[in-house]
């Protein structure tokens, strides 16, 4: 039995991985006994913590691409394209109203206040709150308002929030960085809106501006509108995933490539899934 302080990054669907990560984790007889996590990292650790990731797992392998469109809400405030809360209706619907202090382990989520620039750690209060705060990603999901504060994604400031997580002295430190590179296997991002053409191009005759011109890859090596603004925000976070590394000398570090899915491909749970049980296993040969 080895007690364990899991620690998520932040990574978009990538974050899907870590739920075979934490499977394969317990099938070693790995414990954990805290979790953190930014933004996706929040979610699947709450999930955790509440005791719904099988629920949640169920939930997400039955979404294919059109579900994971549907999810999406756009909305062109100057504040984001996605106001999440479709996503968040689902969401609510397998963990309920509960707070984080009531979890059967201690949870942490990191989210960042604009208006002061200083990192927030949420250790109590409602867990979706907590999650959707965190999970603000900039220019893209839209920020939340708490009392006098702008909350957005942790990921700007602690995308591998290992600082935060509620750590007994003896316990291992394993973190899981969704947003490692592997140059070698870097390809192009592949349009997988395609089928969406008709669907986009209807929604888009009620909308201010189009919606094909933020779906669609706007180069051969550059993926859509969502790609850009993400991969931005990835060469921030690998230099500050890298001193969060070297600052907090974590056990263990999964890596799972950047390149293995884009940020919306919660359709391809399956194989992510299975990515995060093989990355494990492959840690301990």
């Amino acid at each position: 039995m080895k007690n364990t302080a899991l620690v998520i990054s932040s990574g978009g669907a990538r974050g899907l991985a870590a739920i075979g990560v934490i499977e394969e984790m317990e099938r070693q007889g790995y414990v954990i006994s805290s979790i953190a996590g930014c933004s996706i990292g929040s979610l699947i650790g709450g999930m955790y913590a509440s005791g719904n990731l099988n629920k949640f797992k169920s939930w997400i392998l039955k979404l294919d691409k059109r579900d994971v469109f549907k999810l999406m809400d756009f909305t062109f405030s100057s504040r984001g394209i996605l106001k999440g809360k479709k996503v968040f209706v689902e969401l609510k619907k397998i963990i309920g109203d509960v707070n984080i202090e009531d979890l059967r382990i201690p949870f942490s989520a990191v989210a960042v206040n604009l208006n002061n620039h200083k990192e927030v750690v949420f250790r109590s209060g409602n867990l979706l709150e907590a999650i959707r705060a965190s999970s603000s990603i900039p220019s893209i999901v839209t920020p939340i308002k708490k009392e006098n504060q702008m909350l957005v994604d942790g990921g700007i400031l602690n995308p591998l929030p290992l600082s935060i997580v509620e750590k007994k002295e003896n316990d291992l430190l394993v973190g899981i960085d969704l947003n490692a590179f592997e140059a070698k296997k870097e390809k192009p991002t592949p349009n997988y809106y395609v089928d969406y053409d008709k669907y986009i191009r209807a929604i888009s005759q009620y909308l201010p501006l189009n919606l094909e011109e933020y779906t669609k890859p706007s180069s051969s090596n550059v993926g859509s509108y969502f790609d850009i603004t993400s991969r931005t925000f990835q060469i921030m976070q690998d230099k500050i995933i890298a001193d969060s590394i070297d600052l907090n000398k974590p056990d263990i570090v999964i890596n799972i490539p950047r390149n293995s899915c884009s940020m919306f491909d919660f359709f391809k749970a399956s194989e992510l899934i299975e990515l995060g049980v093989e990355r494990f296993k492959h840690h301990n040969h």
